[in-house]
């Protein structure tokens, strides 16, 4: 059957698609008052696009990928039928949008208050509603996890810095808007995170703070390798690391001095999120 990274691939450009198709035939933003239309129209949009990417991509053994399919088509509904139940008045209006200089984009940098620091990337999705209020939606297809607003040490950096992008392509505030990463899919853990851009005025000085520690380490060669259960686990390299390596890690950090911004950054050294 196919692999996540290729079920993640196929279900992000099946959801450009079907929402740009959905734009075309004016069924957007997705509400309660036209969910049946929706679906109607959604159903079948989505098998007729798998049936396409099959006859192009390798899907592996018939029967897997009919379970695939099935799979893929009951995560995309749901996805609609939760986004019907929010009714914010938000409609869809950038999809797959680059930002950078990487792209030749719109720039995208934050000043920290003693580096300006630049950034590219892609944004699933932006919406747009009324008073400049606008929303980021990155999709995931896996387990999702994490805490409201948080930004884990440093590890969760995805959702200020596309709420950051957004502001910049839309010439808007970033207290104007949210972020969230929305799950499309049966995995477990939370249905979405979200990122309050009304709260940049605090969140923005802890965004600035791990920028420091992080850029500043990379200038200066610091890289810790910091044991963490939630990463060590799919790591293709494992086996050549010791068991005993969060021990390792713990005595040699707590001797070094050039680790203290490191360790206040991720909040003490804890390695588990």
């Amino acid at each position: 059957s196919i692999d996540p990274l290729q079920r993640g691939t196929l279900v992000h450009s099946l959801l450009q698609s079907l929402y740009s198709d959905l734009g075309a035939k004016g069924l957007l933003p997705v509400s309660s008052g036209r969910l049946g239309k929706i679906e109607e129209r959604a159903s079948v949009f989505i098998r007729n696009f798998l049936d396409e990417y099959a006859a192009g991509a390798p899907v592996g053994v018939p029967a897997f990928w009919e379970i695939e399919r099935n799979a893929i088509t009951r995560a995309v509904m749901g996805f609609l039928s939760s986004e019907a139940g929010e009714e914010e008045g938000l409609e869809p209006a950038l999809y797959e949008e680059p930002f950078g200089r990487v792209f030749k984009a719109s720039p995208v940098s934050f000043d920290t208050g003693s580096m300006n620091i630049s950034f590219h990337g892609r944004i699933d999705r932006v919406d747009r509603g009324g008073g400049g209020r606008f929303r980021v939606i990155d999709y995931k297809t896996g387990r999702l996890g994490g805490r409201d607003d948080d930004m884990a040490g440093g590890t969760a950096l995805q959702l200020p810095v596309y709420i950051l992008a957004a502001s910049a392509i839309l010439g808007l505030p970033i207290e104007k808007g949210t972020a969230l990463y929305r799950k499309v899919s049966a995995a477990g853990g939370k249905g979405s995170v979200s990122f309050d851009g009304a709260k940049w005025g605090e969140l923005g000085k802890t965004f600035a703070a791990i920028l420091e520690v992080i850029v500043s380490g990379i200038g200066a060669g610091l890289f810790f390798i910091h044991p963490d259960s939630s990463r060590c686990d799919y790591c293709d390299a494992r086996g050549a690391c010791p068991s005993s390596k969060r021990l390792l890690f713990e005595r040699k950090v707590s001797r070094d001095p050039r680790a203290a911004g490191y360790l206040a950054m991720r909040g003490g050294g804890e390695g588990d999120e």
